[in-house]
């Protein structure tokens, strides 16, 4: 009966650490939208790691504007992102989110390494490197005609 009690107590406890992880819920997701503003830069002391910054007093200075997000369609757990007539294709994942690449009216970007952006949980002092490779188009129509 002492064996089955602290069982419970041990189990009980680790729910409700596992309860406070909350990864992925600051990634995009289909059918999210979100308002963004612009604001002036401000220079932030250099921190340590209990230090906190205000920055409730920071001026706009542009205009409102919403960012979309869907699901593309044709490939599973890719999220476009829309804004300023760019849609951004990225890949999330519970702990990470990936740029694949981008588009608009002028530019078509396809990364076959995709850009870490964002990884989860964020930790003080942490510190992220990602690949980056990409073939620019004369590029790639020159070493297809050497083929």
């Amino acid at each position: 009966m002492k064996r089955l009690f602290i069982i419970t107590i041990l189990a009980l406890a680790f729910m409700q650490v596992n309860a406070q992880h909350t990864a992925g819920t600051h990634l995009p997701r289909a059918n999210d939208e979100v308002k963004r503003q612009q604001v002036a830069y401000v220079a932030a002391n250099e921190g340590t790691e209990n230090t906190v910054w205000d920055f409730t007093q920071l001026e706009c200075s542009g205009r409102e504007y919403t960012a979309c997000y869907a699901e593309e369609e044709a490939y599973e757990g890719l999220i476009v992102g829309t804004e300023f007539n760019t849609r951004h294709y990225y890949q999330a994942s519970t702990d990470s989110l990936l740029l694949r690449g981008y588009e608009n009216n002028l530019t078509k970007v396809s990364y076959d390494r995709p850009e870490l952006l964002l990884h989860l949980p964020l930790t003080y002092g942490e510190r992220q490197e990602t690949l980056f490779h990409s073939i620019y188009l004369k590029e790639l129509e020159k070493i297809k005609s050497e083929k």
